[in-house]
């Protein structure tokens, strides 16, 4: 772990006494470290609808996330569940289409 961040990775203390020294604007790094999820999850989570990124950014564009929305929605129980089991989801199918493709990669080779 750096010991040069720009925010306080997750778990590192109490977000609720700190927001102020959180950004307005949160980029796809600090969203992932502030809700203790993977950075590769985020992009998973806006195409899911679970979160919007500001203004109407191109799909290869970086997207950045506003700190009050992210507040209120990290002290939301039920969005972090089903965002949770969203992400499960998203993985565990994604995981499964790999494995397929690795048994019938590995059937048709004979050894």
């Amino acid at each position: 772990m750096a010991t040069n961040m720009r925010y306080p990775s997750a778990g590192a203390g109490d977000y609720s006494s700190n927001y102020s020294a959180l950004p307005a604007r949160m980029d796809t790094e600090a969203t992932a470290k502030f809700f203790g999820f993977s950075e590769h999850d985020i992009p998973v989570l806006v195409r899911l609808g679970h979160l919007e990124p500001l203004g109407k950014p191109a799909p290869n564009a970086r997207k950045y996330f506003a700190r009050v929305l992210l507040i209120a929605l990290s002290d939301d129980a039920s969005w972090l569940s089903k965002a949770t089991k969203s992400l499960y989801r998203h993985w565990q199918n994604k995981n499964a289409g790999r494995k397929t493709t690795t048994k019938g990669s590995e059937s048709s080779h004979p050894e």
